[in-house]
């Protein structure tokens, strides 16, 4: 992503995105294109798709929701099940496209004209390479910890597509409005609905959150971790049993979100209970990358956990 700064040319920037493309997913090739293209305009997709054959596999994403928007297709040669991670890192890799095109003053933008903020959409580009690398290294260590941690094949594959599924619904909330952050609550109610748990079940609740990328992410992780556990061993295994997530804001400016998890029914998980890399995931990572802290204690009546970080500061008035 840094090599985008540094192209000058529409040509440059489509070949430093296929690159990125290739190391990120597989891909064999990607074209940039208008948006507004006309139905007389040469698609310069159509040459390759031929060349791939009946058995190859493209997509096409827009860098955003206008018409006029940048176009990003992106070619396999042969079948590719795009996962839900890759969209989410392709979608951002075409935003980051369009913005290069933009700071660059390109004489043949994709999307846009260059006008009196591009200093703004130079920012927006590099808070989109921070987003990205911040979320690789995330993937990194998650996959690396799991190695450790699984004690099956079977295991580390099922919850190293959950993990990822939890990070790519943040990134789709992120990508949707880059600037705009992420609602706390849209958040705990997104992991619940990935889970199948009906409302019945729960109680959520509390002031409005909005969490920049970073927070939603190890926040968005630590809420997959706690709704896994439940379903397996906890209160969403068992009809009849409940659950609230709860949180406030503290402190004499109001200045620490408090989230409070609590379980209560008759299935309890055992306190000797293994625990595994969703633990570290709640107890170690959670307190190191928000500089807060978190507890978790198994009850008679069921688990507890209290999650405590800053409040974003853009949340700061």
């Amino acid at each position: 992503m840094r090599e985008l700064t540094a192209c000058s040319s529409r040509e440059e920037i489509n070949g430093t995105v296929e690159r990125a493309a290739q190391q990120l997913c597989g891909a064999h090739s990607v074209f940039l294109r208008q948006g507004t293209a006309s139905a007389t305009d040469p698609d310069p997709t159509a040459d390759d798709a031929a060349a791939t054959g009946a058995q190859g596999t493209s997509i096409t994403i827009a860098a955003g929701a206008s018409p006029n928007d940048a176009l990003m297709t992106v070619v396999w040669t042969s079948p590719h099940a795009v996962t839900d991670l890759e969209r989410e890192l392709l979608g951002t890799l075409a935003q980051a496209a369009a913005l290069a095109f933009r700071s660059t003053g390109s004489q043949r933008p994709l999307a846009f004209h260059l006008h009196a903020f591009a200093p703004h959409e130079r920012a927006r580009f590099f808070d989109f390479q921070r987003q990205v690398r911040g979320l690789l290294a995330m993937v990194r260590s998650i996959v690396r910890r799991m190695v450790e941690t699984s004690v099956s094949i079977e295991e580390y594959a099922a919850h190293l597509e959950g993990r990822l599924g939890a990070l790519a619904r943040v990134h789709g909330f992120l990508l949707r409005a880059p600037n705009a952050g992420v609602d706390l609550e849209e958040l705990v109610r997104a992991e619940f609905l990935a889970q199948s748990v009906t409302d019945e079940h729960l109680q959520v609740g509390g002031p409005r959150v909005v969490l920049g990328a970073k927070e939603a992410e190890t926040v968005g992780l630590t809420l997959h971790e706690l709704a896994t556990n439940s379903v397996k061993f906890g209160a969403l295994g068992h009809l009849g049993d409940k659950l609230s997530v709860r949180w406030r804001l503290e402190g004499p400016r109001r200045t620490r979100v408090v989230l409070d998890w609590l379980e209560r029914g008759k299935r309890v998980l055992r306190a000797n209970h293994r625990k595994g890399f969703g633990f570290e995931v709640i107890e170690l990572l959670f307190p190191y990358e928000l500089g807060g802290s978190s507890s978790v204690v198994v009850e008679p009546e069921g688990l507890r956990c209290s999650l405590t970080f800053p409040v974003p500061p853009h949340e700061l008035h």
